[in-house]
Parts: structure tokens; C-alpha cells; sequence
């Protein structure tokens, strides 16, 4: 295994410092200089330990010595804090760094490997100082390679003051029960054995227990959870966080809870005295999440149910509208004889008109619903798109000069072909041309512009001069069904399937459909697919 430390430290450290106390001149132990080579490898690793060792200067006291206590990296505070250690106690901290290896060491068991960091008990000492008396915390953690041999020693010294009066002692005390009466977790502590020594009265609240009824219980014992079975061991005393356990209540219901806790330690011996933690009550988040999935369950079968109810009635009703339209055709072309009566054949055409309206609107709530079940298929070939855009044009052409609206082609030259369906493709022209038609007043213009964006995507862009529609408006025309006008005397007659048809079947292509306009001014659709369905990619008819 490579030593995890060659990534951090320089290949060729400076040779070994005195220790700690030895020359009580903290600032001559500050970094270990590298007298590596220049190269890529070792310039990130020198600027990993630059950024690192920055980091470190505004932190506390903290320090890196080797396995015997000499001084490799010291930040700002710890070299401030030295001369005044040496001064109350000298070589004071190479004792405490030599206690705490000696407790690690007869703490680790021999079939037990660790490796990695491993934190070493709080060590703590009452400091005698000009300013007085004080306590001197001492963090430290040892890293060890796979063999168990000791690498690098971490240290973080802090200081607070040694003793609090009696008073307030007990606003400590104060301060502590009114936080635990507030929170709504349930508090608890546990000696070295795991038994519970202190548990906070919310835990009635949520078991429906007294406290003094868990007192002395195991915490393993408290619920069914493998993954606090496996952190609770020997070998592990590190803080803990969100781990789930079933415990039961007074009446036998299993409720869900999610335990975080800290390791403390003996402040006299340093020594592991147990865990304190909290206890959060998940059962009514877990309820409330599972009436949300099968809200959500029901909400998509009922979703499902209507597509394919719209499908099957549409292509029932598609069957009759046939035979409907193809009678009215005989009787509006009088193939087997003269009507008779002029009024009938006038009638014949009302009839074949409705009835292909009315199969048009079929047509679209089918392919809606397909498009909603995902059974939509396209039948894509290599397409020629300028003949195509213009045959759709002229589809739209006289209603568009009946209404007074001038319509442009604006095409580019030796457009590529495009793989596509295009029977779909022309839909979507031919619905967003009648949009444009429909809502834009006489006098107005409308564009259809054809080319090949810089980004190779296929681009076509319907514009109009028409009433156009604010952001909420976008919103309400892209939903099927969606009427920006939904009174029953509207203006402008629609199902309102246009728009969310044809930005299903532009996005069934991979595409895109982009609709910006502004209430008045008109209105902009954009319909981009991608680069992969172009055949050629000509620069002349880049935009």
C-alpha cells in the first residue's frame, strides 16, 4: 500500500527538528522545507501543502510532529502559545504528547489493525499563567499505516478558564434544561457499557415511557438497528450521525427514529465515559412520505387510465366519422346522380366539413394521449425540409389572405436534409402557422424562417405580430387543454391541443420548442432538433 502521505508531504523532507520544548523557540519549527525537483507531481503537491498550511493560520493552535514528538509544522497561534507554556511549565507538552502515545498504545488491542487516523483521548491540565489559572485542552490524533507504525501525530491546544463559581455553574445548568424542554428531539446519555445514565423527559412524548424507565437499559437494547449494532463496537468511539432504529412504544407500535450522538471522556484520565446524543422521531415523516408515493401512485394510474380511455374512444369514434365523411363526399360529388335539391348538397358539405373537424380534433387527442403513454412512434426517413416548409405554407395561405395576413418564407438556400418524421414535423408547422393566422389581426405579419444554427441544431422559427401573451399565458397555452381564454364567449375558438401537441412531437424528436412572447407585441416559437438528425451541415446556410 502507498503511503497516503506522499501525496502531502514532500518527497524529501528537511532532517529531524528538535522537540516541542527542547529549544523552546517555537518560530525556528514552523514547515517542512522539500528540496524535491521541479516537476508537475511535486509542484501540486508543494502547493497542496502551501494551501493547507493557510488554511491552518487562522485556525487554533494546532501543530504536525513526527512519532517521536519533534515539531514538523506549527500555525500562528501555536507558536504564540509556546514561549507561554515554557514559561509555566518548560517541555510541558512533550510530556502530554508522550502520555497520550502511551495510552494509545496500551489502549490498542494486538488483533485489532488500525488503519488511518486514529483520535487519541482529550487530554486536559491545569496551566498556571500570568493572567491565571486556566485549563489547557490537548487534541490529538495519530495516523498509522497498515502495520500499525505511527506516521504523524495532529495536535489542537485550547484554552479555557479552569474553574466557574457556583452561580454559574448553575446557569450552565439552567441554560441546559430549558434547551432540552424545548427541542423536540429527546436527549440522551449513555455510560462506557452503553447504558442509558440520563434520557430527557420528551422521550414520554414520543414512547409514551417515563424516563427512570430507561435508566440503565442498553442503548442496543432500545430498538432493532444492524447499522448502530456495527458503529456501537470497541473499536469505534468517533461521533455518529442520522442512523435509523425501530424502538417500540408503550403500546407495542414500532416507531422510527434517527439517532446522532458525540463520544465524551473522562476529564481526569482521558478515557472513553460514554456517548450523549438525540433522538429524532421519524414515524410521522415516514407516513407522511408514504401517502405522498401513493398519492403520487394513484395520481399517475388515473393519468395512465385516461390516455388510454381517450385512445380507445378516439379510435372508436374515428371508425363511424370515416364512413361519415366518406358519404358526404359522395353525396357533395352527386357520383351516383344529382341530389335533387340544392339546399341538400350545401347541407352535404356542412356535414363532410364537421365531421373532418371533428376527426382532425380526434386525431390530435389520440396522438395526445399516445404521446402522455408513451406509445407515440415515429416513422422517420431523410426528409427534404424545404419542400416540406413550403407545401405547408400554402396550406395556410388563403386563410392567412382571407384574415388579411401577409405571410414570408424566409428559407436558406441548400438547406440539408433532415431525418425526421415528417408527417409530425409538418403538423407542428401547420399548427403553429394556424396559431399565427388565428391571432394575429388584419394588417399584421407573419414569418417562418428555415436554417442551420452555429451549433449545427436544425432551426425553425414561426413569428408574429399577433396579441401575443404574458409568462402565465406561455404557461396555460403549453398544458393540453389549456385555454388562455377559457370563458365560453372567448374570441378565439380552440381545443387548445396545438401548442402541447406540437411540443410533444418536437420533443419525441429530441427537440426543443420555446415559446417567447409578449402581451402586446406577438409571439416567437422556436423549434430546435438536434445536430445528429441533420444529414449535411453546409456552411453557406449557417445563421
Amino acid at each position: 500500500m502507498a503511503d497516503p502521505f506522499d501525496h502531502y508531504l514532500p518527497a524529501d523532507p528537511a532532517p529531524p527538528r528538535e522537540p516541542i520544548g527542547g529549544s523552546g523557540k517555537a518560530g525556528d519549527n514552523q514547515t517542512v522545507q522539500s528540496s524535491a525537483p521541479s516537476d508537475p507531481v511535486h509542484e501540486r503537491g508543494e502547493l497542496l501543502l502551501l494551501g493547507l498550511q493557510r488554511q491552518c493560520e487562522e485556525a487554533e493552535a494546532s501543530f504536525l510532529t513526527d512519532p517521536d514528538g519533534r515539531l514538523l509544522y506549527s500555525n500562528v497561534s501555536m507558536r504564540a502559545l509556546l514561549p507561554l507554556l515554557d514559561h509555566a511549565e518548560p517541555g510541558l507538552l512533550d510530556r502530554l504528547i508522550a502520555e497520550a502515545l502511551a495510552l494509545a498504545n496500551d489502549s490498542l488491542q494486538p488483533e485489532v489493525q488500525v488503519t488511518g487516523w486514529r483520535s487519541l483521548p482529550r487530554l486536559r491540565h491545569r496551566l498556571s499563567l500570568p493572567t491565571g489559572e486556566e485549563l489547557l485542552l490537548v487534541d490529538l490524533s495519530l495516523f498509522q499505516d497498515p502495520d500499525g507504525n505511527a506516521k504523524l501525530l495532529s495536535g489542537r491546544l485550547s484554552r479555557c478558564p479552569a474553574e466557574t463559581t457556583g452561580s454559574q455553574s448553575e446557569n450552565i445548568r439552567e441554560r441546559f434544561e430549558d434547551i432540552v424542554r424545548l427541542v423536540t428531539d429527546w436527549v440522551w446519555e449513555t455510560d462506557r457499557d452503553l447504558r442509558l445514565t440520563y434520557v430527557s423527559q420528551r422521550v414520554n412524548e414520543t414512547l409514551g415511557q417515563h424516563p427512570r424507565l430507561l435508566i440503565g437499559r442498553s442503548l442496543l437494547d432500545l430498538g432493532q438497528s444492524p447499522k448502530l449494532s456495527e458503529l456501537l463496537t470497541a473499536q469505534w468511539r468517533r461521533p455518529f450521525r442520522d442512523v435509523e432504529v425501530e424502538i417500540t412504544d408503550r403500546d407495542a407500535r414500532s416507531r422510527l427514529f434517527r439517532l446522532s450522538a458525540v463520544p465524551f471522556y473522562d476529564p481526569d484520565h482521558g478515557s472513553f465515559a460514554g456517548y450523549r446524543g438525540t433522538a429524532h422521531d421519524l414515524t410521522l415523516e415516514r407516513l407522511r412520505e408514504h401517502a405522498i408515493l401513493q398519492a403520487k401512485e394513484a395520481a399517475e394510474s388515473s393519468n395512465r387510465a385516461k390516455s388510454e380511455f381517450l385512445a380507445a374512444i378516439s379510435h372508436e369514434l374515428r371508425t363511424p366519422l370515416n364512413a361519415v365523411i366518406g358519404f358526404s363526399e359522395i353525396m357533395m360529388t352527386e357520383a351516383f346522380g344529382p341530389i335533387g335539391t340544392p339546399v341538400y348538397a350545401e347541407y352535404a358539405q356542412d356535414i363532410h366539413q364537421s365531421a373532418a373537424h371533428l376527426l382532425e380534433l380526434i386525431n390530435d387527442i389520440l396522438d395526445i394521449s399516445k404521446i402522455e403513454a408513451g406509445k407515440l412512434s415515429l416513422d422517420e426517413e431523410e426528409t427534404d425540409l424545404e419542400a416540406l416548409i413550403r407545401s405547408t405554407a400554402r396550406l395556410v395561405d388563403a386563410r392567412a389572405a382571407e384574415n388579411g395576413v401577409a405571410l414570408e418564407l424566409a428559407v436558406a438556400e441548400g438547406l440539408p436534409e433532415v431525418t425526421l418524421d415528417a408527417r409530425a414535423v409538418k403538423q407542428v408547422l401547420l399548427n403553429l402557422l394556424s396559431n399565427s393566422v388565428k391571432f394575429t389581426e388584419r394588417g399584421g405579419q407573419i414569418s417562418l424562417k428555415a436554417t442551420i444554427a452555429a451549433s449545427g441544431d436544425f432551426l425553425l422559427q414561426v413569428r408574429d405580430s399577433g396579441i401575443g401573451m404574458n409568462q402565465d399565458d406561455i404557461e396555460v397555452a403549453l398544458s393540453p387543454f389549456g385555454q388562455v381564454d377559457s370563458s365560453l364567449s372567448r374570441k378565439f375558438q380552440g381545443t387548445g391541443l396545438g401548442l402541447p401537441l406540437s411540443k410533444g412531437l418536437v420533443e419525441l424528436h429530441g427537440g426543443e420548442l420555446e415559446v417567447e412572447s409578449r402581451k402586446p407585441g406577438g409571439t416567437c416559437v422556436t423549434v430546435r432538433l438536434p445536430a445528429w438528425r441533420v444529414v449535411s451541415e453546409p456552411e453557406s446556410v449557417h445563421a
